[in-house]
């Protein structure tokens, strides 16, 4: 797989680190019956990319609380999040972190366990998302949320699952700064 990769996608950068670059998609063209490898290659890269980014403090979730504990219904709609500076999301299909443990052990057969349905993998620099890190507020995320035409119990609902989102979000460090 690495040599096709190679051959495919010869180095073009500047360093020899960016000879993986892209191997997530050639694994996705060689092991057709197996899309976990694909997943896992896309994963290993991207632990692998992060090596050099730099460290970003997250805002933790009572420094959050204490500075937001004044906002009305305009700073709330108007919040805008930034994250941490190299983060990568993707959806799976698989339950990567399992995996990887089960690799990391050197176990012989590990059971592939797939996911009901797709979820997102995040991977991010420890210690230091789609429309939200392209600018969109809080506001706009409890929009998407909610859908077309919502009626007031569709928002309030969007609005709860959007404040759940904004917690995983701080309680995992990805929040560097916010302004509303």
């Amino acid at each position: 797989a690495r040599i096709n990769h190679v051959i495919a996608n010869p180095p073009s950068h500047w360093t020899i680190d960016a000879v993986g670059e892209g191997f997530d998609r050639t694994c996705a063209e060689l092991f057709t019956n197996n899309p976990e490898v694909a997943e896992l290659a896309w994963l290993e890269w991207s632990m692998t990319d992060l090596i050099g980014a730099r460290d970003s403090a997250g805002v933790s979730p009572q420094d959050f609380a204490e500075a937001s504990g004044g906002f009305g219904d305009q700073e709330w709609l108007g919040l805008r999040v930034m994250f941490q500076p190299r983060a990568v999301a993707r959806v799976v299909q698989h339950d990567l972190s399992a995996l990887w443990k089960s690799l990391d052990e050197g176990a012989e057969d590990v059971p592939i366990e797939q996911i009901l349905g797709e979820q997102g993998c995040l991977v991010w620099r420890d210690g230091e998302r789609e429309a939200v890190q392209k600018g969109a507020s809080y506001g706009n995320l409890i929009e998407l949320l909610a859908g077309d035409e919502p009626d007031d119990q569709t928002i309030a609902l969007a609005a709860q699952r959007a404040g759940e989102i904004l917690g995983h979000w701080l309680n995992e460090g990805l929040i560097v700064d916010f302004i509303a």
